[in-house]
Order: C-alpha cells, then structure tokens, then sequence
C-alpha cells in the first residue's frame, strides 16, 4: 500500500520506514488470515476480517483530513486500524472460546506486534500509542 501524499514527510527515511512497517504489517495480516483459512477453510469470515482491516487503515487518509491531523498523527492513525484486530487471528488460530475472543482480541493484537517487532524504527512514544490505541 503506498503511503497518500498527505503524510509525506520531508525526511526521506522516515517515509522508507513507515512504508516498511506498513508492508510488514499487511504481510503478517495476510500470512495469519492464510493460517486460519488453512484451519478453517469454510469460514470466508477471515478473509473479509484481512479486507477489514485493509480497507480500514486506507480510510484512515480521509479521517486524517477531516480531522486535521498532523502528518505523524496520520500515519500513526493508519497503523493502528492497519493492526486492531490481528489479535482475532490469533484468538481463532488457538480454538479459544468466543467469549474470551472478543474480551482480549486487544490485548493479543499488542502483543503480537511486539513479539514481532512489528513497530521497529518508531519513536518509543509512537510505539506506545499504537498500542495504547488498540487497547482502547
């Protein structure tokens, strides 16, 4: 996914590591769905949950607009719909019970993109809120 014109930064670097981190992200995304329609090939629920959150963070563009945000808030706004709901692969991919899987999804999700070094290269701040965004 390429980065919208809006949150270019004048420093090349941090454009080359938001997009790292974005292609990363969907990989992992991606990678999990394909694991989970592995285990349950006759549940179509997970590749549109992969779409989801996809077509979630693309949106993102246009919040950030309405909204007025910075630059660095956009992109941080980006990851964190990019990433919400990596925790419900997750829960799936372990049989856990629906009910839990809907209580901790959030918790699973921050811990898995930091098990994966997923935010590598952010700021520790911005680390933090992503994942305290996720949580909420």
């Amino acid at each position: 996914m390429k980065i919208p014109v809006l949150w270019v930064s004048e420093n090349r670097n941090t454009n080359e590591n938001i997009e790292r981190i974005v292609k990363n992200i969907e990989y992992h995304i991606d990678k999990l769905a394909w694991e989970v329609d592995m285990k349950k090939p006759w549940d179509i629920f997970w590749r549109k949950k992969a779409e989801h959150c996809k077509k979630l963070a693309e949106q993102s563009a246009s919040i950030a607009q309405s909204e007025k945000l910075e630059t660095q808030e956009a992109w941080l706004l980006h990851i964190i719909l990019l990433s919400h709901d990596i925790g419900r692969f997750i829960e799936t991919l372990e049989d856990s019970n629906t009910l839990r899987w809907w209580i901790r999804h959030w918790i699973l999700s921050t811990q898995y993109l930091e098990e994966h070094d997923l935010l590598d290269g952010l700021d520790p701040k911005e680390k933090q809120t992503i994942l305290d965004a996720i949580q909420y």
